[in-house]
């Protein structure tokens, strides 16, 4: 168990998690568990793709999440795939502050955003 917590925290920089359909939606929680501990276990992570891959994945939901249920002080890259808006707004709120490469796949974009603090941050990641 020792070995493999130092594995995450010390060595891991790249990494790919795809969660396959096969998976009830239910299991939403999980998935979102599963991602913040990514996060918090993998010190030197830099580049992560989480659930992004084909159309037989299922999306993560970080909206409404209380700080700092998930944050990373290495992340650059960040491929994901999400439920609705509003979790890209949590995830553009200074948790992931290295962050220089967002791909998103939104499963849902509803008309109205909830947290519109952050809406600029959206608008600069769009126009760099």
């Amino acid at each position: 168990d020792l070995i493999l917590h130092d594995l995450f925290a010390k060595q891991i920089t790249h990494l790919n998690i795809n969660i396959l359909n096969k998976t009830p939606k239910e299991y939403s929680i999980v998935r979102t568990y599963f991602f913040t501990s990514i996060l918090s276990l993998c010190k030197r992570l830099i580049n992560l793709n989480f659930c992004y891959f084909s159309d037989q994945d299922l999306p993560v939901s970080v909206y409404n999440l209380p700080p700092p249920n998930f944050m990373s002080l290495t992340l650059t890259n960040l491929k994901i795939h999400v439920e609705i808006i509003d979790d890209c707004l949590d995830l553009l709120d200074g948790r992931l502050n290295c962050l220089s490469t967002l791909i998103i796949k939104i499963t849902q974009i509803s008309s109205t955003i909830s947290n519109t603090d952050n809406i600029v941050s959206i608008i600069l990641v769009i126009v760099l």
